[in-house]
């Protein structure tokens, strides 16, 4: 059958499914507990979802309890499987069956397999976020993060690692995880704690053999002993929200040490670091840092530092441009902004290819454009508190070439955004938010091709007095849609029929014709998109091809979102304090394949009106209530 050519990929089973199958093992009486008693076919369920269809699990876990009885015996079985996977008998013959797989691979992308097991159970793992990881490691080379991806794709067709909903991310089969900790655990090599809702760090004895350690995503509060970590080379403690503060040696004994994630932590001060002089990777984004140590430029083998999102950041005594060794520095969206032409000091970092940076003043943007290599890195800009700068035109960050992200924030003077036709421009910007800007009163869309031709979120937040935005409708590549607090929006795209009832397309370029377009009656329609590209299948239009996810919240004026489409990828709508959205651009005829959720009030839920009866019933099924008030 030649079957020998094809890769043949299996599913796994569903639930109903996975719990035949291990009822299929059971004793007599264990099948009859199920069957008779609700909360022991709870417990059977629970550790169905455990073994997440995998039939191996299934049928190993399925003859380990195939002659439990009673209620207290089901429950620890259930405990379990959500913590030591590894009692259970066969499961070690299961794992050296797994091993099969694993032994076929090469040396590092064993290693890689192996660093999937440092996240919690059933979390989805970003592939950007793992390849700098493993660069950092050595494990790839450093300029040439595409053999990451690669590895990545390796362990996908050997069903080591699964598919998510989105292409940036990929999860490890709870099951398989536990192997590759089984694998782990042979040398003492690492030490994985991540997702266990910890409220203190594992004894310091714990810390002295292992080469990585996981604690991510916990609930720990401080750790304050100094551990000897003479092996250790990646130590993960982020997301651990209430973690405040770290012992003052607490770095001291770690000399080998290259991989340092404290990101979405409550540090404020960064314990001496003198002694990580091998150390390539820091992430302290999203954390209350108010300065970096005096010391920090010690720290010569430094390659990424994330200072993103670091709002009380006053101070780094101008060591990132000491760090002569950086290829990523991120300041996006930090409080220690530039704003004097005279600290972008930036230059000696010869070898930089990726800069965040957090600009407040007009004239450092205007410097920073025409700064080459230091605009070519940019890759995340920040404009916030930029007094006297009333306009941005797009084209004008041309040199920006690579420029992904832009977040534009309380430029009080601000009232006109221009974006014009890609020459050669910002076609790379992804995603666009637009927050606080209470002057923003036009944003001026030029037909496609434009810069924003592959953005894929847009967030517009407290535009009070911005009224059209009906070029959303030509975002090709628009994946997530989120306007919140604009008082002055009343239909986010705009429509009108010529003459022979036909739609067409009419953007403007000038700012006394948006204002007149607001103005037109609800009933009619614009859509501000390319003529060319327009297509229509009995009325219902082709826009939002790609867009997935709308949020909309307090938009106390809102009355309409567009006219009927086909959403082909929508899946998720939510709609909170939206008092005047009285419908959905949804018909019996739209075809929305993935749809999954609608999000809302009961009261705004049974306040919708339907052109079609039969509508409301279709959808009902997708609607999730929430409490009014709630985030």
């Amino acid at each position: 059958m030649g079957a020998q050519q094809n890769i043949i990929h299996m599913k796994i089973l569903d639930e109903d499914t996975s719990l035949e199958l291990l009822k299929w093992n059971l004793g007599t009486e264990a099948l009859n507990a199920v069957g008779t008693e609700p909360i022991i076919e709870s417990c059977a369920r629970e550790i169905v979802r455990a073994c997440g269809g995998l039939p191996l699990a299934l049928n190993v876990i399925g003859k380990s309890v195939a002659g439990l009885r009673n209620l207290r015996d089901w429950k620890d079985a259930r405990k379990a499987m959500g913590t030591d996977i590894g009692n259970f008998y066969g499961v070690e013959q299961m794992f050296q069956k797994l091993k099969y797989s694993y032994n076929k691979l090469d040396k590092p992308v064993k290693e890689c397999f192996l660093y999937f097991t440092l996240f919690p159970a059933y979390s989805s793992i970003r592939k950007k976020q793992l390849v700098k990881y493993l660069m950092a490691e050595d494990l790839i080379p450093e300029d040439e993060p595409w053999r990451g991806y690669r590895i990545i794709k390796k362990l996908l067709s050997a069903c080591l690692l699964q598919s998510t909903n989105s292409d940036l991310k990929v999860r490890l089969h709870n099951v398989i995880r536990e192997f590759g900790l089984w694998l782990a655990s042979k040398d003492n090599i690492f030490l994985v704690r991540s997702g266990q809702g910890l409220e203190n760090a594992p004894s310091s004895d714990q810390w002295e053999g292992p080469k990585r350690i996981s604690l991510m995503s916990n609930d720990i509060r401080s750790i304050y002993f100094s551990p000897n970590c003479a092996n250790l080379e990646t130590l993960l403690l982020q997301n651990n929200p209430n973690l405040n503060s770290l012992g003052p040696k607490f770095l001291n004994s770690m000399s080998k040490l290259r991989v340092l994630d404290l990101s979405n932590t409550a540090i404020k001060e960064l314990p001496d670091c003198d002694q990580l002089v091998l150390l390539q990777h820091l992430n302290l984004s999203q954390t209350p840092l108010t300065k970096l140590p005096e010391k920090f430029s010690v720290l010569r083998e430094l390659k990424h530092l994330d200072l993103s999102v670091t709002e009380h950041l006053e101070e780094t005594f101008d060591n990132c441009s000491k760090l002569h060794n950086l290829r990523v520095l991120n300041l996006f969206r930090s409080h220690y902004g530039i704003r004097d032409v005279s600290n972008l000091n930036l230059n000696s970092l010869e070898r930089l290819r990726f800069l965040g940076i957090a600009i407040h003043a007009e004239e450092v943007l205007k410097e920073l454009k025409e700064t080459d290599p230091l605009a070519k890195s940019t890759r995340r800009l920040s404009l916030k508190h930029c007094e006297g700068m009333e306009s941005i035109s797009v084209a004008g960050f041309n040199k920006m070439e690579h420029l992904e992200e832009l977040y534009i924030e309380s430029c009080d003077a601000l009232n006109e955004l221009v974006v014009d036709k890609d020459e050669r421009g910002t076609s790379h910007l992804q995603v666009l938010t637009l927050w606080e800007l209470h002057s923003l009163e036009t944003i001026m869309v030029q037909p496609s091709p434009h810069h924003f031709e592959n953005l894929r979120e847009l967030t517009i937040h407290g535009c009070h007095i911005l009224k059209n935005i009906s070029w959303v409708a030509s975002l090709e590549s628009l994946d997530k849609l989120v306007l919140s607090n604009c008082d002055g929006i009343r239909q986010i795209v705009v429509e009108m029929r010529n003459e022979t009832n036909t739609m067409v397309s009419e953007p403007s370029n000038k700012r006394e014709d948006y204002h007149a377009e607001t103005e037109r009656e609800s009933s009619h329609s614009v859509i501000c998109r390319n003529k060319q590209n327009s297509k229509e299948t009995g009325g219902i239009h082709n826009e939002f091809s790609k867009l997935r996810s709308i949020v909309l919240a307090q938009l106390i004026n809102l009355e309409s979102i567009c006219e009927a489409r086909l959403f082909p990828c929508l899946e998720s709508i939510r709609v909170q304090g939206c008092p005047n959205l009285k419908k959905l651009p949804i018909k019996l005829d739209s075809n929305i394949p993935k749809l999954r959720q609608i999000c809302g009030t009961s009261d705004w839920w049974e306040g919708l009106e339907w052109d079609e009866k039969e509508m409301r019933n279709r959808l009902d099924d997708f609607f999730i209530a929430y409490v009014a008030g709630s985030q």
